[in-house]
């Protein structure tokens, strides 16, 4: 199990007497307790593995490296530190295949973790002409409406769960979509948008086969 062996890995080179240097761990293994440490929410670990490394590694890609920078700071609540260094990621920003927007969109996650929806969204809608494959654009959508309802933007977080349910031919019958189309009713609700928010519960309830 790989998440048991960077669990002992970590306590032995952090918690423990035995070994005091982090840098006698190879820098590969190191990035990637950065990112164990922070899946665990240890995020003074993933600090302290951060800050053994003088510049970033040659053995280690520098964008995934600098993701990891902004993910420990804005979780250390440096937030205009790891905008910034996510503002220099998006200036020169590749097109992102499904492992790298994941990476991405965790650091997006983490900024609405703690609140900075604004932020977040921000970043989302600058991401979105990057995704080239259309269920990660779903999903995008999806996270959009998330920040806007917790602004209490209720109409725009309505309209971008439907977008988030639509699927690539233009259907909104699959489970993502189901899921998607209920929480823009509750939006529509939240928005004071009953008619609407009637017309699209009854259309769900025509469609569903599920009793709850």
């Amino acid at each position: 199990n790989i998440r048991d062996a960077n669990d002992l890995v970590m306590r032995l080179y952090l918690h423990s007497s035995v070994i005091k240097n982090l840098n006698v761990i190879p820098n590969a293994v190191r990035a990637e307790l950065i990112d164990h440490a922070l899946d665990r929410k240890n995020i003074s670990d993933a600090a302290t593995l951060m800050q053994s490394f003088n510049a970033v590694p040659e053995d280690v890609d520098p964008f995934l490296w600098h993701l990891r920078r902004a993910r420990v700071l804005i979780l250390e609540g440096e937030y205009v530190a790891g905008e910034k260094v996510l503002d220099q990621l998006y200036s020169k920003l590749p097109e992102l295949d499904s492992d790298t927007s994941d990476r991405v969109m965790q650091v997006l996650f983490d900024l609405q973790s703690v609140q900075r929806h604004g932020e977040a969204l921000k970043y989302f809608s600058l991401l979105e002409s990057r995704l080239q494959v259309y269920q990660l654009k779903r999903e995008l959508y999806f996270w959009m409406a998330q920040s806007h309802f917790a602004l209490s933007d209720y109409a725009q977080a309505a309209m971008n769960y439907l977008r988030s349910a639509r699927d690539e031919q233009g259907g909104m019958t699959d489970q993502w979509a189901l899921s998607s189309r209920i929480k823009a009713a509750e939006s529509l609700v939240k928005a004071g948008l009953y008619d609407d928010a009637e017309t699209l519960y009854r259309r769900l309830l025509e469609i569903t086969t599920n009793t709850s």
